[in-house]
């Protein structure tokens, strides 16, 4: 099954019959006040970490939503592409200076790495992931002027306990870690 995000919902797909198995997330389809923009699973609960864009107030939120209740509380705001860490304890997303990782509530918000305007509101938004063991983030950043292909991105890696960030590659979007 895939996690699916459509502009105004939230949806379980069947892979193998591209059907609809479950809608998590509705918005009503004449309404264009709010967008979602990405979601993601947690590790071991039944939960989904997703960010949403207001245009009314030119604001992303990071909601998490209990699948099994129904109940969708509001984490951040000011964030998007949030994914959860392997205990689900924490969430690290994209801010409005760079990158955070956070409680699950909230609490504790920490400015990770600090980007510019230009690497957070580019073509491409970061989209940090935690490491398996929850002891570093990976994420791209814009490393030119105009980042208008893959050879104008970088691929870095944070580790959370020596506060040390290393690149790992010139060029490449979204990397994420194989379990």
């Amino acid at each position: 099954r895939l996690l699916v995000v459509q502009s105004r919902a939230i949806q379980v797909v069947e892979i193998d019959t591209c059907e609809v198995v479950q809608t998590l997330i509705q918005y009503p389809s004449n309404s264009s006040a709010v967008v979602l923009t990405s979601a993601n699973p947690a590790n071991r609960e039944n939960k989904i970490v997703f960010s949403e864009y207001t245009r009314s107030n030119r604001s992303d939120v990071i909601k998490v939503l209990d699948v099994d209740t129904g109940d969708v509380r509001e984490i951040v705001q000011g964030g998007q592409n949030p994914s959860f860490s392997p205990d689900d304890r924490k969430i690290t997303y994209l801010g409005d200076n760079g990158i955070y990782v956070t409680g699950v509530t909230g609490g504790g918000k920490q400015l990770i790495v600090l980007m510019s305007q230009k690497e957070v509101q580019g073509q491409a938004p970061p989209f940090p992931y935690f490491s398996p063991d929850g002891r570093k983030l990976v994420y791209h950043k814009c490393l030119r002027a105009d980042c208008l292909s893959l050879s104008d991105f970088g691929l870095f890696v944070f580790d959370l306990d020596t506060k040390v960030e290393t690149k790992i590659a010139d060029g490449g979007l979204y990397p994420s870690w194989i379990k």
